[in-house]
This record gives C-alpha cells, sequence and structure tokens, in this order.
C-alpha cells in the first residue's frame, strides 16, 4: 500500500470514530471493497479521480488530504450544514443546551455498547442521527435528562461512564472552545473567571456569577434563564447524576491545563421568584 492510499484510510477511520460517517460509503466512493482491502491491501493503489471524488463527497481539498491534514471542523459543516433538528416539541422547547452534548452521549455510546445500542437509544428519543452534526441546532435540558435515564437503565451506566462523558466534552463537544480559551489561564481565579465569562460559548440555560471566597475557595452561582424555566421544572436538576455529571465537567477543566485540581460541590437547587439557582463550592486542593 503506497503513502497516499494510507493516508486516505487513515481519513476513512477518522470520520468513522468522530463523525459516525460509514466506511462502506467512503470505499464506494474510492472504487474498492471491504473485502479487497482485507486481502489485497499491499497492492491496494486508489485512482486519481476516485481521490477527487472522495475529497468533494466530504469537503476538502484532495492535497490536504494526501498529507494528513484532515479539518474535521470543516468536514462535519459541509456534510451536516442543511441538516436541521427535528425534535419532539418535548425537547426543542426551551432549547439553551447545544446538541453536541447529545452527540457526546451519542458517540459514547456507540463506542461502549455499539451501533446498534446507539441507534435504538436515538430512535428511542426520535432523534434523526444526521441532526446530532449540525451545530446549530439546540436541545433542552429534558433530553438530557432523559437520556442520562436512559443509560442507567439500559446500559448501566456508572460513575466512571459520566467522568469520561465529561472529558468528551472537550474534545469533541462544544466546551472545547472552552477549553482551548482555558489554556490561557495562570491561575484558578482566571480560570474560574473565564469560564463564567465565555458561558454561552457552550449553553444558554443558565446565567453564572463568581464569588471569590479566598484564594483557595470559591463559589459559583447559576441562575436559570427566563425561557427555559417551564422546562425545568419539569427535570429533577438536583439528582445524583446530573449533580455529579456537572461537577465533573468544571472540575476537568484545571487538569486540562496544567493547574491546581479543584474539589466541585454543587448544592440544593433553589427556587426563587419562579428561576432555579444552583450554588457550586470550589474548594482549590
Amino acid at each position: 500500500m503506497n503513502s497516499e492510499s494510507q493516508k486516505i484510510l487513515s481519513a476513512i477511520n477518522q470520520l468513522e470514530n468522530n463523525l459516525l460517517l460509514v466506511k462502506e460509503k467512503s470505499f464506494e466512493i474510492l472504487g474498492i471493497s471491504s473485502n479487497y482491502l482485507g486481502s489485497c491491501s499491499k497492492s491496494l493503489k486508489i485512482k486519481e479521480d476516485k481521490i477527487q471524488e472522495f475529497a468533494e463527497y466530504i469537503g476538502m481539498i484532495p492535497e490536504d488530504i494526501l498529507k494528513g491534514e484532515i479539518d474535521l471542523k470543516l468536514i462535519k459543516k459541509h456534510l451536516y450544514k442543511n441538516q436541521f433538528m427535528d425534535l419532539p416539541e418535548k425537547y426543542s422547547k426551551g432549547a439553551g443546551s447545544y446538541i453536541s452534548g447529545i452527540r457526546t452521549i451519542y458517540i459514547y455510546v456507540n463506542k461502549t455498547q455499539g451501533n446498534k445500542a446507539a441507534q435504538e437509544m436515538i430512535r428511542h428519543f426520535n432523534i434523526p442521527k444526521k441532526s446530532l452534526f449540525n451545530d446549530n441546532n439546540k436541545n433542552n435540558l429534558l433530553l438530557v435528562n432523559d437520556l442520562f435515564d436512559y443509560c442507567i437503565l439500559n446500559f448501566n451506566f456508572k460513575r466512571k461512564d459520566f467522568i469520561e462523558l465529561a472529558y468528551s466534552q472537550y474534545f469533541e463537544g462544544e466546551r472545547k472552545a472552552i477549553f482551548e480559551i482555558a489554556s490561557s489561564c495562570t491561575n484558578i481565579r482566571s480560570l474560574l473567571s473565564m469560564i463564567v465569562k465565555n458561558s454561552n460559548l457552550y449553553e444558554m440555560n443558565f446565567f453564572y456569577q463568581l464569588v471569590e471566597v479566598s484564594d483557595k475557595l470559591f463559589i459559583i452561582r447559576s441562575e436559570s434563564r427566563p425561557n427555559i424555566n417551564d422546562e425545568l421544572s419539569k427535570i429533577n436538576i438536583s439528582s445524583l447524576e446530573n449533580n455529579f455529571y456537572k461537577a465533573k465537567v468544571i472540575e476537568i477543566i484545571p487538569t486540562l491545563v496544567g493547574l491546581p485540581p479543584i474539589k466541585v460541590k454543587p448544592l440544593k437547587s433553589l427556587k426563587q421568584n419562579g428561576r432555579q439557582i444552583i450554588h457550586y463550592v470550589i474548594n482549590v486542593l
């Protein structure tokens, strides 16, 4: 197998792992079969016109593919830009969460439970697979809550699964933007300030405020936005899973950028003037 063919097959693997594109579709465009690939891989040479066709399919230029420079964000935008959300009203009303959070759960289930289980899960909630990859789409917190319940019931999700999901958010979800900004922070205070200031980059459910008690103790106050209050009333937002997951999402950031670890403890939610208030107590270890 020549180096060009290796680069193309590497690209196909990246597309399958990150965007869940079926390999067979790419093989079909390239004019090769999976059987041939298995038995004659050493002699595989892909025709130039087929490489061009494959490049057009994923929205890249052949030269970049052959250099191994695969821009997944660009490809995702090219493939899914016209796939609009088609959620039941139950999950679209009061939407303030970017669909990437649901995509991360789907990808995790696909990797740990298999493609069939992942497909059955999104069918259960009437979610079109392609809609998961349009970053303009939004869902409400009720869908997140129901997905967590489904995963616990059907896949026996444990705390380690929620921790791995939280990590995945920074590499596959909207919080990737926060991770990139966090890299410039030099201490916990600046990091937490950055999280609060840029919260709209990864969700539009809450307003956040940072209170500094000392250099080792902080509190993040979150207050639900008016447009989601009706939907929040249907969710047990103080459930063990929600609390643990949100705490881990915050705890993980310092470990990713080389800052001291923190411990996050969410307090039970309160209601004030129809809004949900949650405080997160943060200790620097």
